[in-house]
């Protein structure tokens, strides 16, 4: 792939897997309730909890969503997998080791600030302007939350809500 662009600044949430990426297309995946099932900690966030630290704590215990990892997989190798997640940068070791565990296909790691509180779809829309400034461009995004969605096709990148029943296991 293509070098980065001299005199690009690279955000500090950004982990690369191996070697950078920069003029390729890129699929833009969500981790929580996307990629991993996170069912077990939401109890943490919902109906005003306030357990963020907890609830990040455990990212390490969460199974993997089986076909969305199956679909990630399914890409060519000349279009980049990005994750764009909410978690914030502060567990992106714990992220890495379970990306690793569960052997997901990607390439680089785009994480929230840690003093970053904007609503996810402010954060995901200024990812996104930096990845393009980086000469990685977004065809395509998976979600799990219909604002995120929204924010995707408001910069005009088609995107599937991902979306679970109720007791859905993963596959």
């Amino acid at each position: 792939m293509a070098p980065r662009p001299k005199g690009v600044p690279e955000p500090p949430v950004w982990r690369w897997r191996d070697d950078e990426l920069a003029d390729v297309g890129a699929v833009l995946v969500d981790i929580d309730g996307v990629l991993s099932d996170a069912e077990h900690r939401l109890h943490l966030v919902t109906g005003g909890g306030r357990g963020w630290d907890e609830f990040f704590a455990r990212v390490g215990d969460d199974p993997l969503h089986a076909d969305i990892d199956r679909l990630v997989r399914l890409l060519t190798g000349e279009t980049a997998v990005v994750l764009v997640t909410g978690r914030p940068e502060r567990i992106a070791d714990q992220t890495i080791a379970w990306l690793t565990r569960f052997e997901v296909r990607w390439d680089l790691l785009v994480s929230r600030h840690d003093a970053d509180n904007r609503p996810a779809p402010l954060m995901k829309t200024h990812a996104v302007n930096d990845l393009k400034q980086a000469g990685i461009e977004p065809l395509f995004a998976l979600d799990d939350d219909s604002r995120n969605i929204a924010a995707y096709r408001d910069l005009g990148i088609p995107a599937l809500h991902v979306v679970r029943a109720a007791g859905d296991t993963p596959a």
